[in-house]
């Protein structure tokens, strides 16, 4: 195996993603009964307990891919930010920390994503790279799109009350746009962990480049 930090490190960054999500849908399940009585006052304790479970698994892992990748180690650093920014936000509820938090967030996958498009340019795996790029492009695209969707809906919204119907489209656009984001992300993960999975040690050659003639009298020479 050519990267086997790298291997590690993203095999165990897909494992976090998808155990964030159980975690998440669990929670989600169970919101009704958390809310319906007096766990309620816990739920911000537990989401904070799911963070820190994700970030330290995260920011392990993103120290493992570093050693092959120095990439890795800036979204390390852009992990840690984000879950110091989400500690502080969950006690001062700031929509600067907020945007802060989410700022974070964004450099942490865009760090990530960046170094596996790295590490597919060093295998020379072209496929892998060209989704790295795709999925790069959709983050950006998300960034953009909540300005684009809400300019008709705020411009509207003085006309006849078609102004909800636009914002509701909106808000349904954003968040299709972040669910195929997402999917193509962990899609991402998957692929680049199969990558390197399968990426081999070049064995090295002393007569690599050498001619046939070279060759031939070297192996007449050497019985063995």
């Amino acid at each position: 195996m050519k990267f086997p930090n790298a291997y590690v490190g993203v095999r165990k960054l897909f494992l976090a993603e998808i155990f964030g999500i159980l975690l998440y849908i669990v929670l989600l399940l169970s919101a009704r009964n958390l809310l319906s009585n007096a766990f309620s006052s816990a739920l911000p304790w537990v989401i904070l307990g799911i963070s820190l479970v994700l970030a330290c698994f995260r920011f392990l892992a993103l120290g493992r891919a570093a050693i092959d990748e120095p990439i890795f180690g800036k979204a390390q650093l852009a992990n840690l930010l984000s879950f110091v920014l989400s500690v502080v936000n969950t006690f001062v509820d700031n929509n600067y920390l907020s945007l802060a938090q989410a700022v974070a967030s964004f450099c942490v996958m865009l760090f990530i994503v960046n170094g596996i498009i790295r590490l597919a340019e060093r295998l020379n795996d072209f496929s892998t790279g060209n989704r790295g790029k795709l999925v790069k492009t959709m983050m950006f695209v998300l960034i953009i799109s909540p300005f684009l969707l809400l300019i008709p809906a705020i411009s509207s919204s003085k006309g006849r009350g078609s102004g909800a119907l636009f914002l509701v489209l909106a808000v349904v656009g954003i968040l299709v746009l972040l669910l195929i984001s997402y999917v193509l992300y962990l899609s991402l993960l998957h692929r680049a962990k199969t990558m390197l999975a399968h990426a081999k040690v070049e064995e090295w050659d002393p007569l690599a480049g050498a001619s046939d003639e070279l060759r031939s009298d070297r192996s007449e020479s050497d019985p063995w």
